[in-house]
């Protein structure tokens, strides 16, 4: 990342010299206060890192519920308007649950898919490789979460979905993100 938060608040831009090096230049900054801070996590849904991070962030999560704006956003390349035109670092299977995931946080609260997620991380993450195992999976995690698994698979193989991913998309580019977690 290239944001640095820090426990009182405060924001240390990483792209800037740090406090007592030589290229130092004084500025005054201040960091505008907001009634609900939000944090914005970037991940690619099958990578080890990212699934760290995501379950460090579900007691935050879970702690500040609503009192804060926290996000999953997703790293990938969509070039078309369909889920085949979709490519993530880890392959076919991990661009096709972006897509389910960008559809859950369409359609559902963020208790509901915080739930789906612990379940996949837990329970269908480590069986990514294996299709047939990994369907079975992440159908029963959405049914324990009460998603409508019809509703995603729709949502996630049409421009629906695309589109969703697309803007999640065009976030990492405006971020500059390029690894999972950011």
């Amino acid at each position: 990342g290239k944001l640095l938060i820090l426990p009182n608040g405060g924001i240390i831009d990483m792209t800037q010299p740090l406090p007592g090096s030589e290229e130092e230049t004084p500025t005054n900054t201040t960091t505008p206060k907001t009634d609900k801070p939000t944090a914005q996590l970037f991940v690619m849904s099958f990578c080890p890192y990212g699934v760290q991070a995501e379950n460090t962030m579900k007691p935050v999560v879970d702690l500040l519920g609503s009192k804060a704006d926290i996000g999953i956003h997703f790293i990938a390349n969509v070039q078309g308007t369909t889920s085949d035109s979709v490519q993530s670092l880890h392959g076919a299977p991990e661009a096709m649950e972006d897509l389910r995931q960008v559809c859950i946080m369409k359609f559902y609260d963020q208790k509901t898919y915080w739930k789906y997620l612990m379940d996949i991380n837990a329970n269908c993450y480590p069986k990514y490789s294996d299709s047939a195992a990994y369907d079975t999976c992440w159908k029963d995690a959405a049914n324990k979460a009460g998603i409508d698994t019809a509703k995603i698979d729709t949502c996630s193989k049409t421009s629906v979905g695309v589109d969703l991913l697309k803007a999640d998309g065009q976030l990492t580019s405006q971020y500059g993100v390029s690894g999972s977690p950011t």
